[in-house]
């Protein structure tokens, strides 16, 4: 087996992820990318590809704040409310996040997978997460907006790629309406329609 000292570097068998040097975006794009070549396509890619991501941001936010929602909220650029509802949607349990973080001192910043396939979304970005927040690379505001909001543009602009810019197939690929779709490209001016 032998790896490059890229970002994402992978052989027939293993996936070598350097987190430190990785963009978030990247790791999407490596998964989603093997998720396309694979032939027809599901629906619900931005539930599978883009929930994990926000699901281990909130969950960290959570960690760092001890659970107070309302830091945590203002950490993620959200209102307390709609912070409530993604908690109660990822049915994430408080008071085990609370102890987790106590636990949790260990950064890697290297993580080998099995396989694209087999990469685990939400493990990933926990880690990266953990290392960024180690090297004081997270923003103390808006963290949903800048970190995730990236990845929710490169998983749109790929499945638009796919598509050849046909905004009914990719919004049925992508399990939102076309309406939902027109908005999210409205908000984000540099995605590209063929």
């Amino acid at each position: 087996m032998n790896f490059s000292l890229e970002p994402i570097s992978s052989s027939d068998n293993a996936v070598l992820i350097l987190l430190e040097e990785v963009r978030p975006e990247d790791i999407i794009e490596k998964k989603l990318l093997y998720f396309l070549k694979k032939g027809p396509i599901g629906t619900q890619i931005l539930k599978t590809f883009f929930e994990p991501v926000e699901k281990a941001v909130i969950e960290f936010c959570l960690e760092k704040n001890c659970g107070n929602q309302v830091k945590t909220a203002q950490v993620l650029g959200i209102n307390r409310n709609t912070l409530k509802k993604k908690i109660q949607k990822y049915n994430l349990n408080i008071q085990k996040t609370i102890l987790r973080e106590k636990r949790t001192s260990y950064c890697k910043s290297r993580v080998f997978v099995g396989s694209v396939s087999s990469l685990d979304l939400f493990c990933i970005f926990r880690d990266k997460l953990l290392l960024d927040y180690s090297k004081n690379k997270i923003p103390s505001t808006n963290l949903l907006n800048k970190f995730c909001r990236p990845i929710e543009r490169k998983i749109i602009q790929m499945v638009l790629d796919y598509c050849k810019g046909n905004q009914i197939k990719s919004s049925h690929f992508l399990g939102i309406n076309r309406n939902t779709l027109k908005k999210k490209m409205d908000l984000k001016s540099k995605m590209r329609v063929h």
